[in-house]
């Protein structure tokens, strides 16, 4: 090869080194990033969250309050000397007059000829079974025993108030079941029933009627009471004198009544009465309110003037301003007829068979002129709504004045003015509540005419339900579903159909209605990643409410970087995979490629991470790789894109640039180097061969010459 032509073979070869070397510099596996993928399941789906004072008892049909006065073991004639009327015993000029001046019974009767089954008989309308005359000790079962029903629990029931004064009791107040003369246990009933003697604020109802510091005034307990012009004297009132003053007699007593149904002792009882009775009828109670009282005694000595018969007839006496003046009764009386008058009285339910067939003694009582109220309650309505009452007024015996209607209103219960505000003789008022929570709410309306009031109730029933989901917040992975369960509670009886749906459409409920307290599913599945709020409401006419449960969607991202590459065959192209953990996800994702030809390492991520994936192949030809990502019934995938080209070392086989404005500014300086070396080989060249050629003509001439 002649020599200027070596010299251009070496730079030719010079050039394609170089070209080569330039080109491998962009990067250790000779390619070029394109734009990433965007993430797989990035979409997420959002939804926006979004009793009363105490009762006031109802009037009685009679008398407002009462006192009952149980003397003892003296009969009627005792006290009266005879048959009244009238009545006119010698040793009892006070009891006498009282009789001849109101009412009295010609016959009214004991229960039975020993003490203590006459006093909690009153009170519990019945005897232990063997209890008899014959078998006395039968009557006297142990203190607190009974468990029957007696007039305490229905006073406590209808919200009748009441008290029991035992004379020298040994405590102020409580259930003394041991006797101490001149108290003695068998003249207090109250004590044989279980459920007073058990019941600490019952039993601070018996107090101590004579204390010390009354003074000159006799069972000053009782008296005070009557005469509180600020807290209304009880309604029921039970008065036992002790031994010394109720005719028994005891050896300590210091008034001369130590032998019983001694001719002193029934001096005695009436001396008693004569300084306690008075006070009591010009009390304020009395004076100003419809009070009674009634006089007894527990039992007597087996005679019956009336009919000359061993019947045991006892005094028994009602007075006071509502009783009837100069009045007496042929009519047969038991003390069960004392215990059905009560009830008859305040419309109380009868305690046994006994009571509810025995004789009320309503005949002693004159007829007043008053007014009863009462009050509809209206049917359970949705909290929120009004609801209406209707107050009747009704006169009673010609009774013509104008009665003022108020109202005392529960916590938590709206109120409108009663219209009308007042009813004159007979007529009705309209009152209209509501409450948004529900509840019974006890509405006390009162009505008044001078010195008559009256008041009575009115239940307003509101009902609701209650929502409440469990699990409120659950976790689960994107595609799979997850339930709650949806539970509806009524509260006060509420018993309706209510709705329920969710506003959803990744969600379902079912059922989608339940009546009153019931239980729905409410089941989801979320196709992407993300905390998801979902409310559940669940409605009923004008009552809406609703719960919400929250759902953390676990999910992972996979995505390839580069997306695309080139290269030639035989060159290893090299990709990046990476798994993003959404919402905590913590799975394992098990990674594969459709290709046989690549390679992935590690193939499997648990939570986030980065894999490699090795694609190495001889065949130019364009590919596409599929790269899946799986855990569960969770998949995700990515596509690659690998440009095979030609390659064994020739020019054909170069990368094909992506970046061209790149590739030029690495080749320029390397055709620049080329081109000056070319350049100076050439003008060498020539150089040289002008040299030559004048030393060829130089060594002419000088052979010529």
């Amino acid at each position: 090869m002649a020599r200027p032509n070596r010299i251009w073979f070496i730079l030719l070869v010079l050039t394609g080194i170089l070209l080569l070397s330039s080109l491998q510099s962009g990067g250790s596996d000779g390619t070029i990033v394109g734009s990433p993928q965007l993430p797989v399941g990035s979409g997420l789906g959002r939804i926006p969250q979004s009793t009363g004072l105490p009762l006031t008892p109802s009037p009685g049909n009679y008398f407002d309050h009462l006192v009952v006065i149980m003397m003892e073991n003296e009969g009627i004639n005792q006290i009266c000397g005879r048959n009244p009327p009238s009545c006119n015993g010698s040793n009892t000029p006070y009891l006498s007059g009282l009789a001849n001046s109101y009412g009295i019974s010609q016959q009214y009767l004991s229960l039975i000829t020993t003490s203590w089954p006459d006093y909690y008989g009153i009170l519990g309308a019945s005897l232990p079974a063997n209890c008899s005359k014959t078998n006395t000790a039968a009557c006297y079962p142990p203190f607190g025993s009974l468990t029957n029903p007696n007039l305490v629990d229905r006073f406590d029931a209808a919200g009748v108030t009441w008290k029991a004064y035992m004379e020298n009791q040994p405590v102020a107040a409580g259930c003394a079941t041991t006797g101490q003369e001149p108290y003695v246990t068998e003249h207090n009933g109250f004590i044989a029933f279980q459920d007073i003697t058990n019941n600490t604020s019952r039993c601070s109802k018996i107090v101590l009627a004579n204390p010390t510091g009354c003074g000159g005034v006799t069972d000053c307990a009782l008296i005070n009471d009557l005469n509180n012009a600020t807290s209304p004297a009880p309604s029921f009132m039970w008065l036992t004198p002790n031994d010394c003053d109720d005719m028994r007699a005891w050896s300590g007593c210091s008034n001369g009544c130590t032998s019983g149904r001694s001719s002193t002792c029934v001096k005695d009882g009436d001396n008693y009465l004569t300084s306690l009775v008075p006070n009591i009828l010009h009390s304020n109670t009395f004076s100003t309110t419809r009070a009674a009282l009634f006089i007894t005694f527990d039992e007597g000595q087996d005679y019956c003037p009336l009919n000359n018969s061993d019947e045991d007839c006892l005094y028994a006496v009602w007075a006071g301003p509502l009783a009837n003046t100069g009045f007496s009764s042929p009519q047969v009386y038991n003390h069960y007829s004392l215990t059905k008058t009560i009830e008859v009285n305040w419309n109380l339910t009868a305690l046994t068979a006994i009571d509810a067939s025995a004789t009320p003694m309503t005949e002693f009582f004159k007829p007043q002129p008053n007014f009863t109220i009462w009050a509809t309650s209206p049917s359970p309505i949705n909290a929120g709504q009004i609801a209406n009452s209707t107050v009747v007024v009704t006169s009673v015996n010609g009774f013509t004045g104008t009665v003022s209607l108020n109202d005392t209103v529960p916590a938590g219960l709206t109120f409108d003015a009663i219209s009308p505000s007042s009813i004159t003789g007979s007529g009705t008022a309209n009152v209209s509540c509501n409450a948004e929570i529900a509840a019974n709410y006890t509405l006390t309306l009162t009505g008044i005419s001078g010195s008559l009031t009256h008041s009575t109730t009115a239940i307003f029933r509101f009902q609701d339900f209650y929502i409440d989901a469990n699990p409120a917040s659950i976790t689960v992975d994107a595609g799979t579903s997850a339930a709650s369960t949806v539970a509806v509670t009524a509260l006060n009886g509420f018993t309706s159909l209510v709705n329920l749906s969710t506003n959803s459409t990744s969600c379902n409920i079912s059922p989608t209605s339940v009546a009153g307290s019931g239980s729905s599913t409410l089941s989801c599945n979320f196709a992407f990643g993300g905390v998801i709020s979902i409310a559940v409401a669940v409605t009923n006419g004008s009552l809406s409410h609703s719960a919400n449960v929250t759902y953390a969607v676990q999910d992972f991202t996979l995505t390839a970087s580069p997306t695309s590459i080139t290269v030639n065959t035989g060159v290893v192209a090299n990709f990046t995979i990476q798994i993003t953990a959404l919402n905590g996800f913590g799975g394992t994702v098990a990674l594969d490629t459709n290709s046989t030809w690549c390679t992935l390492t590690p193939s499997r991520i648990t939570g986030s991470g980065n894999a490699t994936v090795y694609c190495n192949q001889s065949v130019a030809e364009n590919y596409t790789v599929t790269i899946t990502g799986t855990s569960g019934t969770l998949s995700h995938t990515a596509i690659i894109v690998i440009t095979v080209h030609p390659g064994s070392g020739s020019v054909g086989g170069l990368v094909l640039p992506t970046d061209k404005l790149n590739l030029l500014s690495q080749i320029l300086p390397v055709w620049a180097l080329i081109a000056g070396v070319a350049t100076a080989g050439v003008i060498a060249v020539r150089t040289r061969v002008k040299g030559e050629r004048e030393k060829k003509e130089n060594a002419a001439l000088d052979t010529r010459s």
